[in-house]
């Protein structure tokens, strides 16, 4: 990454400081993985139910990758923990499809300003799952 000539401005150097800083974060979030020989990391990939590639690329995006899942599941009443305890697989693919999803901003700024606006499941690939736990698993029932 080079740094932007002076006739760019202030701006995209501000810019370029950015993208190096979130560039060294998401380094910084494989480098256990890199250190890993390629049949450890399709041991560990296969034991959370992920491909390598998926693996990989699931810790790029952080610890917070999947927060609008819990954020949902809590707006529909739903224990996560619960959820957990009954079905590890079934919460780890709810992860999974939310961390990957491409509509997250959308998701992020429903879940903050109508979180219950119901054009959410004509956008989420984990709706039909999630309105099925809201009614198989409210936390009334713990």
């Amino acid at each position: 990454m080079s740094l932007p000539s002076n006739a760019r401005g202030r701006e995209s150097v501000s810019a370029w400081i950015g993208r190096a800083l979130r560039s060294r974060r998401t380094a910084n979030r494989t480098s256990g993985l890199k250190g890993c020989p390629p049949d450890e990391v399709g041991r560990i990939a296969r034991d959370v139910g992920l491909t390598p590639g998926e693996l990989i690329r699931l810790a790029t995006m952080g610890p917070n990758a999947a927060d609008e899942v819990y954020r949902r599941l809590e707006e529909l009443d739903v224990d996560a923990d619960e959820v957990r305890h009954r079905d590890p697989a079934l919460l780890r693919e709810l992860i999974k499809v939310c961390s990957f999803c491409t509509t997250k901003a959308r998701c992020s700024s429903d879940l903050n300003w109508c979180p219950l606006a119901p054009d959410w499941s004509h956008y989420c690939p984990n709706a039909t799952i999630l309105e099925s736990l809201g009614t198989r698993l409210p936390r009334a029932q713990k």
